[in-house]
């Protein structure tokens, strides 16, 4: 599957790598990320172009840094919790 191209929310992104419970793509310095429960999908999306302000962290510092790393960890946070609900 890497390699191949992926529309999500109206961008085009090349699909980069496919783990056991993550799909990623790219589009320039932009990307998505997707994720499942059992009866769900997750997709994240980073835009570094967007960004203007500053993201609070959830341990209240800040990162001027949107990437990847980001939207990996909320999804896999979103993703366990909905695991451990059955959902």
């Amino acid at each position: 599957m890497p390699g191949t191209s992926l529309t999500v929310a109206g961008i085009k992104y090349v699909i980069t790598r496919v783990e056991d419970e993550f799909v990623h793509g790219k589009s320039g310095a932009n990307g998505f990320m997707a994720a499942a429960s059992d009866k769900t999908i997750m997709v994240g999306i980073y835009d570094t172009t967007a960004l203007s302000a500053p993201i609070r962290g959830e341990l209240g510092g800040y990162s001027q840094d949107p990437t990847g790393s980001h939207v990996r960890d909320a999804l896999t946070k979103t993703v366990d919790d909905l695991k451990s609900r059955d959902y």
